[in-house]
């Protein structure tokens, strides 16, 4: 028999997926109504439970539904008093506190500043567990397993570091808060955590794989089966996120059927009595998930597994459905902070709409012969369990990224199929000789799935900005319509997927409009992050990222968060006013982040700057990136904008020259200049500009200036505007200014 009710399952998962899933995103007092509303759904399936047992008949379903509602309703308290209480205790604290605890690992070291994560058991003398990220400004001679005593100034991780939210990653991971040490004491070494003895089998696995197969083989294996993507190409990291299937690598479901699936193997062979089998395999599971780091989809997948050996040394019947609430129920209550990991909840959700599928497809299967028709059949299937995968875990993907692949389906009928068919031949080689004709199969398989996945990637248009006010209450409410029809079991099934078609039909629709509003529009964006300044265009739904300074200003992370701030999820061209040797490592980042398009380079001055610009052009064209050599005082036109990098001005004593930029529509202009030359108006084209954009650039502004006459003065931060004679708007810091250029 099965352990629950399927009914009254459907309507928990529905709630429980609900609340937890806006947990991260939405304020507490919103939070405790969804509480609320979540136990008066679990006491509503209680009483339906109460009513089919007096009604006769239904006996059965009360204990089920009992510890259903209960399981849930403890995840939900867990999760809840998590961050109401121990979270919020860490993150509200102002004044320096005492902690005390362990050195877990170092993260890194550079230019006497170190960063630790430490487990402390003490704060300010009370008895308090968690973990902290523990930044030191000075030079000190700490080491993994030290105890220590300190005193530490906390404070909350940014929820938007770079245009990524730091706080829900770190928190999903078990670092609550950062903390910069004041004073430290080292106490004495302490015993080793019991992990360390997984960490070292998972590195031994590491080198075995990195001493088999050639770096890109031994990268892949690692992330397939270990979880470890640090060795991983970042073009390939890049190419898997833009057709939408990045979960391939995240350790899961297919990775623990493959590990199971051989040691079941191996078992037989030694002719295992079937109980001893299953305890095992508990066993084996168990230790599969510490060796992977116990990441959410690996522990959700290890006991999911877990609950069917249970269920089948207890004599029941083994329940997928069961087994999936079971497991992240019992995660959320043993580790509620992984309440805030975006990637629990895909997988959950994935998993749960395989399930459903599964279970609605065994009452239609194919059952004739005809060999062509069967595989046209899985195949149909397979598009059509990718298509409710895409829909379901969309607001998700809305809500935490902003961004989806239309590739997705695509991806997951040739990508994924691959890489699951690449666990089965990695295994396989990894326990077979070193001279095995596997081997060499393995490293074409490996350079096969990396230009596959590089072709079908390497399109435009396949990411698509879902940072739109409309995208999330219409999928939502479509999602919220198909549960509540799937839990009263309508006879007519076909009904239950009309409320999600519907809502991702109008989405499409409104994203497509919106789009084609913006493509005839042009738009220009004055951003001040991350210690520098630019310029970003818009138009025709593409954007051109002009970089005024010296690439050291976090290019990266600041192409990642600018084009997500304007609905274009990637930069499609990049333009330099000048060479610098910092230049070529920000490109080379910049592409293995974006699928950059178009670079444009200036004239060279001098040998050094040759030098810069060779370089810059053979990473230009490892990645894919078309050239285009610009002049000075000669215009490009970058959609309907006209783009004139003005001659370098030397300013002062100063030998480090300025670069200015003009804009023109031949309705409106702009001008971009360093604050230390916006008083000359030897860079204007006859009129004044319509937009002065004063920026940083070097040398740096720390005395008054007087900027030129313009219709509208803007400035790149509230510092350099404040040293201006003239009153104009700035950009708040790590935000940007919009200019509507109509």
């Amino acid at each position: 028999m099965q352990i629950f009710s399927r009914r009254p399952l459907f309507c928990a998962l529905f709630v429980f997926l609900a609340a937890d899933l806006l947990f991260t995103f939405i304020s507490p007092e919103i939070r405790t109504v969804i509480a609320a509303a979540c136990f008066g759904v679990l006491a509503l399936v209680f009483l339906y439970s109460l009513i089919k047992v007096f009604r006769g008949g239904g006996a059965r379903i009360l204990l089920p539904a009992l510890l259903c509602a209960v399981a849930l309703a403890g995840a939900l308290l867990c999760a809840h008093g998590f961050a109401d209480g121990r979270l919020a205790r860490i993150e509200n604290r102002a004044s320096p506190a005492v902690i005390g605890g362990q050195i877990r690992k170092c993260e890194r070291i550079a230019d006497y500043e170190g960063e630790y994560i430490a487990d402390i058991d003490m704060l300010d003398g009370d008895r308090f567990s968690c973990a902290l990220l523990l930044i030191f400004s000075d030079e000190i001679s700490a080491s993994e397993n030290d105890r220590f005593t300190a005193i530490v100034q906390i404070e909350p991780f940014s929820d938007n570091e770079y245009g990524f939210n730091t706080r829900a990653y770190r928190i999903s991971n078990g670092v609550f808060a950062r903390a910069t040490v004041l004073s430290y004491h080292a106490d004495a070494v302490g015993t080793p955590r019991w992990q360390t003895r997984f960490e070292e089998i998972a590195r031994a696995i590491e080198k075995h794989f990195d001493r088999r197969f050639d770096d890109d083989s031994a990268a892949l294996s690692k992330a397939l089966l270990l979880g470890d993507k640090d060795d991983l190409a970042g073009t390939f990291k890049r190419d898997i996120r833009r057709l939408g299937v990045s979960h391939i690598l995240a350790v899961s479901g297919t990775h623990f059927s493959v590990l199971l699936g051989m040691a079941t193997l191996i078992l037989s062979l030694f002719q295992c009595p079937p109980r001893v089998t299953r305890i095992l395999l508990i066993l084996l599971s168990l230790c599969y998930m510490a060796i992977t780091g116990f990441s959410p989809s690996v522990v959700r997948a290890g006991l999911m597994a877990v609950c069917g050996f249970i269920a089948f040394l207890c004599g029941r019947q083994k329940d997928a459905l069961t087994a999936l609430a079971a497991s992240v129920a019992v995660f959320l209550v043993l580790t509620p902070h992984v309440v805030y990991s975006v990637g629990l909840w895909l997988s959950f959700s994935a998993t749960f709409v395989i399930l459903l599928f599964l279970e609605a497809q065994s009452g239609a299967r194919l059952r004739s012969g005809n060999l062509p028709l069967r595989l046209l059949w899985l195949i149909l299937c397979r598009v059509i369990l990718s298509a409710l995968i895409f829909a379901v875990t969309l607001p998700i993907c809305a809500l935490a990224f902003g961004e989806v692949s239309i590739a997705s389906i695509l991806g997951n009928l040739t990508v994924v199929p691959l890489l699951e068919i690449y666990i089965y031949i990695i295994a396989a080689a990894s326990l077979l000789p070193p001279l095995s004709p596997l081997i060499g199969f393995v490293t074409l398989y490996t350079k096969g799935v990396m230009l596959l996945t590089e072709k079908l990637a390497d399109h435009e248009h396949l990411l698509v900005s879902v940072q739109y006010g409309f995208v999330l209450p219409i999928l939502c409410i479509g999602l919220f319509a198909s549960f509540l029809l799937a839990c009263l079991r309508l006879n007519r099934r076909r009904f239950i997927l009309l409320p999600l078609l519907l809502s991702l039909t109008l989405t499409v629709g409104g994203i497509f409009l919106v789009q084609k509003r913006d493509h005839s529009r042009d738009s220009l964006y004055f951003f001040s992050c991350f210690g520098g300044d630019g310029i970003l265009l818009k138009s025709q739904n593409r954007t051109l990222l002009l970089d005024a300074s010296t690439g050291q200003n976090y290019i990266r992370y600041q192409a990642n968060y600018i084009s997500g701030e304007v609905n274009c999820p990637e930069i499609y061209g990049l333009m330099l006013t000048h060479y610098h040797q910092k230049h070529i490592s920000s490109l080379r980042a910049l592409c293995t982040s974006q699928k950059l398009m178009m670079l444009y380079l200036p004239p060279c001055t001098d040998t050094e700057d040759t030098d810069i610009h060779d370089e810059l052009v053979r990473i230009a064209e490892r990645y894919g990136v078309a050239v285009s050599e610009i002049g000075r005082e000669v215009p490009i036109a970058f959609g309907q904008i006209g783009i004139t990098l003005c001659e370098p001005q030397k300013i002062g004593k100063s030998t480090h020259p300025a670069y200015a930029v003009w804009l023109d529509n031949r309705e409106r202009t702009a001008l971009y200049c360093p604050a230390s030359a916006s008083d000359r108006d030897n860079f204007t084209q006859g009129a004044p500009p319509d937009y002065l954009l004063v920026g940083f650039h070097t040398p740096r502004q720390k005395s008054p200036f007087a900027p030129m006459d313009a219709a509208n003065l803007l400035f790149a931060n509230e510092d350099l505007a404040a040293l201006s004679t003239r009153d104009g708007a700035f950009a708040a810091e790590n935000g940007f200014l919009s200019l509507d250029l109509y």
